[in-house]
């Protein structure tokens, strides 16, 4: 089919006050991890069945961030760890 393309799309005040329901499509028992979760816990999660991503929620449940599978490939956990070193040891010197 053919679209239109972006510049053809006129949107107006009244239809950014619009709202769209999207319960009927949304997966209300989506698993996820809290943010103070391991990343064994995560790996584990993610290895046993099967996610390209995870959402991170707080204590309240309500989505913080993302995990995916590249942020737990070896490469992405060593460069976390050492934003994370360099932030800390940035934090203890101020």
């Amino acid at each position: 089919p053919k679209y239109p393309s972006v510049a053809d799309v006129r949107i107006t005040g009244q239809d950014r006050e619009q709202w769209v329901d999207l319960r009927p499509y949304a997966n209300t028992a989506a698993v996820s991890v809290q943010e103070t979760s391991s990343v064994e816990r995560t790996y584990s999660l993610f290895r046993s069945l099967g996610l390209r991503f995870l959402p991170v929620v707080n204590k309240y449940n309500q989505v913080v961030g993302t995990i995916t599978r590249s942020d737990l490939t070896p490469q992405a956990l060593a460069e976390t760890m050492l934003q994370k070193g360099k932030k800390h040891e940035h934090e203890h010197f101020e």
